[in-house]
């Protein structure tokens, strides 16, 4: 070979050794480019089709609806139990003042008790395992009619709605200095023939105590049973 030709092929290959690093790097770019291009679609559409899965999972949404519906569903059941027992207690008393007032209307005493004594006892029987004693008040009054049972003290209603206001004239049949819908009778089981009524007030308190802190500390209300009756003509002094 001529030396010429020979100088020329080496300047070829160094110029060939000096382009491979180059064209190595290009190619690899070119590669990682076409690689990026598959995938980034792909990663694109799995995104997409996991929101997709997770706008449809409904896995936990019955406890959601127990979270937002249970309380309200514990509290009306909590408030039907205790006003049940509530209307059970006022049936009680009702029952109670019925007994009570046909022990009471006969005159007839136990040689070892009073006539006071057998109608707490009366009371105390048919009242049922809810009502506690110790929490029940029994008044037995006597009336001059069925009228003066229900009867308030006289007033004069200035501007006719049916009530009386604060303002308006009224007689005090009881000096006690207020006036009262209801004028109490002389107390006592009376006599042959005399209108009695039977009163019987019971406090009643919440099992739970989840209603009085709804309703602002209230434990509890007053239960009222009451039931006038005449006494049989039985001879005096029975």
């Amino acid at each position: 070979m001529e030396p010429a030709t020979a100088l020329r092929a080496v300047k070829h290959d160094a110029r060939l050794t000096a382009r491979q690093p180059v064209s190595k790097a290009v190619s690899a770019a070119r590669t990682r480019l076409r690689i990026a291009s598959r995938i980034v679609p792909a990663v694109g559409w799995r995104s997409s089709a996991s929101g997709l899965a997770l706008a449809g999972d409904r896995r936990g949404i019955a406890a959601l609806e127990f979270a937002l519906v249970g309380p309200l569903v514990v509290l009306l059941l909590i408030a039907t139990v205790e006003f049940s027992l509530a209307i059970s207690s006022y049936v009680m008393l009702n029952l109670a003042a019925s007994e009570a007032a046909r022990a009471g209307m006969t005159g007839f005493v136990a040689a070892d008790k009073t006539r006071r004594q057998m109608i707490t006892e009366t009371v105390a029987r048919y009242a049922g395992g809810l009502i506690d004693p110790a929490r029940l008040t029994v008044t037995v009054e006597v009336h001059q009619s069925f009228a003066d049972t229900r009867r308030g003290e006289p007033f004069r209603d200035a501007n006719g709605n049916g009530v009386r206001d604060e303002e308006e004239w009224f007689a005090d049949v009881n000096d006690n200095g207020v006036w009262d819908a209801r004028i109490e009778g002389e107390e006592g089981l009376g006599g042959p023939d005399d209108i009695v009524l039977y009163t019987l007030d019971y406090g009643w308190r919440f099992f739970t105590p989840v209603l009085p802190y709804l309703l602002g500390g209230e434990e509890g209300f007053t239960i009222s049973a009451s039931l006038a009756i005449r006494n049989e003509p039985y001879p005096d002094g029975l």
